[in-house]
């Protein structure tokens, strides 16, 4: 679902199991972000100008309501029609196309780029409320799963996608409802603590505590919010947005996943926080512009769907990966080179 300013989804439970240094050793410390005035003002700011793009993962019901249910919002994007021409990054082995194979449309992906956990609302101001994502960030980036990316990015080298040497907590009140300028506003305050980290070297996860609600668009009519039948239409989003003085910054939204209408209500609060992760995380790398990896609508009505939305919510059943570390319960991604959904490249 695609969101943007001017215009103002496969269960597959996958074992991602590889060897991994500790994410806790390897996140030993957290930065406080407070947030200020000049954070407040700069959010405001960006969304008014309308430079952001934000494409949300559906809720379950939503997925099942068909193309509708996607949607993009912020600045417009030049997307092009199927009659465009199409070429794609890499060459394709026979069969050589599939009818809901996604296509370049020449803007950028995340070759590399490194990943900053931000955690909002969390009373112990760390992972511990969305069980441990700093692992799966971890053992996803030694996987064979993050791979899949490969014949879109073009580039093969390992581990090129890590977590960042710290995360980054909130030291003032989060609320119990963010809008759209809100987590624009505590985006900057993290990319603050983070010393000014931006561009496509550097994207950011805002994991959002359960009890928070978040919307996505000026309106507050495409939001996060389990306790709101009329306006819960999605589950995360990836995003970027141009700040006057931190430029572009490339961003996650990660509500509470455990509730009904997106992972469901589990103990296994790990797998439901790494499934919309994964989501976002290959869809950010990529399609970072919303305007590089996604199906045209031709001859199958997928227009504007990304690697992941291809794939979300499809299946809900075990599958192994020949992985060695802890087991997640997470989608499959769309591959070009097999015209389906898969857990290896």
């Amino acid at each position: 679902m695609r969101l943007r300013g001017s215009q103002v989804a496969a269960i597959v439970a996958v074992v991602v199991s590889v060897f991994a240094i500790g994410a806790s050793a390897a996140m030993a410390q957290g930065l406080g972000a407070s947030l200020s005035q000049a954070d407040r003002t700069a959010g405001a700011e960006a969304l008014a100008a309308g430079r952001y793009g934000i494409e949300v993962t559906p809720t379950q019901s939503g997925a099942t309501a068909g193309a509708s249910a996607f949607a993009r919002f912020g600045e417009a994007a030049n997307l092009p029609t199927p009659s465009d021409s199409i070429n794609p990054l890499v060459t394709i082995p026979s069969p050589s196309w599939g009818p809901i194979d996604l296509y370049n449309s020449g803007g950028g992906s995340l070759t590399t780029t490194t990943q900053w956990p931000v955690y909002l609302g969390c009373p112990a101001s760390n992972q511990t409320c969305w069980g441990n994502p700093q692992q799966f960030i971890t053992d996803l980036n030694a996987s064979k799963f993050i791979h899949v990316v490969d014949q879109y990015v073009g580039s093969t080298k390992p581990k090129r996608y890590p977590l960042a040497g710290t995360y980054i907590y909130n030291t003032s009140s989060v609320g119990t409802f963010l809008s759209e300028s809100d987590t624009f506003a505590w985006l900057h305050a993290a990319v603050g603590s983070a010393g000014g980290a931006n561009g496509p070297g550097n994207i950011y996860h805002l994991f959002i505590n359960q009890g928070i609600d978040v919307c996505a668009d000026p309106y507050n009519s495409q939001c996060y919010a389990p306790d709101s039948a009329y306006n819960f239409t999605f589950c995360g989003y990836h995003s970027y947005v141009t700040f006057n003085d931190y430029g572009t910054v490339y961003f996650t939204v990660e509500p509470y996943q455990a509730v009904d209408h997106c992972f469901g209500p589990t103990a296994d609060v790990t797998s439901a926080t790494a499934n919309v992760l994964s989501h976002e995380i290959f869809e950010a790398i990529t399609d970072p512009n919303l305007n590089t990896w996604y199906g045209y609508g031709y001859p199958i009505d997928n227009y504007g769907e990304e690697i992941g939305d291809q794939c979300v919510w499809l299946h809900l059943y075990p599958q192994k990966l020949n992985f060695l570390h802890q087991a997640y319960v997470t989608q499959n991604e769309y591959s070009n080179k097999y015209h389906s959904c898969v857990d290896k490249p």
